[in-house]
Protein backbone atom coordinates (compact mmCIF):
# COMPACT_ATOMS: atom_id res chain seq x y z
CA UNK A 1 0.00 0.00 0.00
CA UNK A 2 1.66 3.24 -1.03
CA UNK A 3 0.77 6.14 1.46
CA UNK A 4 2.71 8.98 -0.56
CA UNK A 5 3.36 9.22 -4.09
CA UNK A 6 6.73 10.80 -4.49
CA UNK A 7 6.60 11.05 -8.12
CA UNK A 8 3.48 13.09 -7.73
CA UNK A 9 5.42 15.40 -5.44
CA UNK A 10 8.43 15.48 -7.34
CA UNK A 11 6.63 16.12 -10.45
CA UNK A 12 5.84 19.59 -8.79
CA UNK A 13 8.82 20.97 -8.49
CA UNK A 14 10.54 19.28 -11.96
CA UNK A 15 10.64 22.68 -14.25
CA UNK A 16 11.02 20.46 -16.79
CA UNK A 17 8.02 18.20 -16.92
CA UNK A 18 4.86 18.81 -19.09
CA UNK A 19 3.04 19.84 -16.35
CA UNK A 20 4.80 22.41 -15.47
CA UNK A 21 4.88 23.76 -18.96
CA UNK A 22 1.28 25.23 -18.64
CA UNK A 23 0.57 27.96 -16.03
CA UNK A 24 -1.41 26.14 -13.05
CA UNK A 25 -1.78 28.76 -10.24
CA UNK A 26 -3.14 26.12 -7.62
CA UNK A 27 -0.15 23.84 -8.57
CA UNK A 28 2.36 26.86 -7.78
CA UNK A 29 0.61 28.18 -4.76
CA UNK A 30 1.04 24.30 -3.77
CA UNK A 31 4.70 24.37 -3.80
CA UNK A 32 4.88 27.90 -2.56
CA UNK A 33 3.06 26.38 0.54
CA UNK A 34 4.56 23.28 1.04
CA UNK A 35 7.85 24.59 0.12
CA UNK A 36 7.15 27.09 3.13
CA UNK A 37 5.61 24.87 5.75
CA UNK A 38 8.85 22.71 5.39
CA UNK A 39 11.46 25.47 5.78
CA UNK A 40 8.87 26.41 8.57
CA UNK A 41 9.53 23.15 10.16
CA UNK A 42 13.40 22.91 9.86
CA UNK A 43 13.64 25.89 11.46
CA UNK A 44 11.46 25.28 14.24
CA UNK A 45 13.39 21.96 14.39
CA UNK A 46 16.41 23.47 14.99
CA UNK A 47 15.55 26.14 17.00
CA UNK A 48 13.71 23.81 19.53
CA UNK A 49 17.27 21.50 19.71
CA UNK A 50 19.09 25.01 20.63
CA UNK A 51 16.45 25.90 22.82
CA UNK A 52 16.41 22.48 25.09
CA UNK A 53 19.61 21.88 24.92
CA UNK A 54 21.00 25.42 26.35
CA UNK A 55 18.58 25.74 28.48
CA UNK A 56 20.12 25.14 31.80
CA UNK A 57 23.04 27.74 30.94
CA UNK A 58 21.60 30.65 32.04
CA UNK A 59 20.30 29.14 34.99
CA UNK A 60 23.77 27.98 36.19
CA UNK A 61 25.29 30.12 39.56
CA UNK A 62 28.69 30.51 37.63
CA UNK A 63 31.16 31.41 40.72
CA UNK A 64 33.83 34.12 40.39
CA UNK A 65 37.55 32.51 41.16
CA UNK A 66 38.89 33.46 43.95
CA UNK A 67 41.83 35.85 43.04
CA UNK A 68 43.99 38.28 44.66
CA UNK A 69 43.30 41.76 44.18
CA UNK A 70 46.02 43.86 43.03
CA UNK A 71 46.56 46.98 45.22
CA UNK A 72 47.91 50.40 44.01
CA UNK A 73 50.82 51.48 45.74
CA UNK A 74 49.86 54.54 46.52
CA UNK A 75 53.09 56.65 46.99
CA UNK A 76 53.80 55.91 43.55
CA UNK A 77 50.38 57.10 42.55
CA UNK A 78 51.23 60.23 43.80
CA UNK A 79 54.14 60.81 41.98
CA UNK A 80 52.66 60.01 38.64
CA UNK A 81 49.75 62.38 39.56
CA UNK A 82 52.46 65.31 40.58
CA UNK A 83 54.07 64.41 37.87
CA UNK A 84 51.46 65.37 35.40
CA UNK A 85 50.43 68.25 37.15
CA UNK A 86 53.85 69.59 37.01
CA UNK A 87 53.80 68.70 32.78
CA UNK A 88 50.09 70.82 32.53
CA UNK A 89 51.05 73.02 34.07
CA UNK A 90 54.47 73.89 31.93
CA UNK A 91 52.20 73.32 29.55
CA UNK A 92 49.63 76.13 30.09
CA UNK A 93 52.73 78.50 30.87
CA UNK A 94 54.28 78.04 27.33
CA UNK A 95 50.75 79.45 25.82
CA UNK A 96 51.39 82.70 28.25
CA UNK A 97 54.99 83.24 27.38
CA UNK A 98 54.77 83.44 23.48
CA UNK A 99 54.28 86.83 22.28
CA UNK A 100 53.39 86.83 18.43
CA UNK A 101 53.79 89.92 16.32
CA UNK A 102 52.18 91.21 13.47
CA UNK A 103 54.22 90.94 10.67
CA UNK A 104 51.75 93.30 8.47
CA UNK A 105 53.16 96.16 10.84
Amino acid sequence: MKLVDFKKIISYFNSHSVHSLEINARRDWKVIMISFLFVLAVMLLVDGYFFWKFSGVLEENIAPEDKKVAAINRALLDEVLEKIMEREKRFKESFQNVKITNPSL
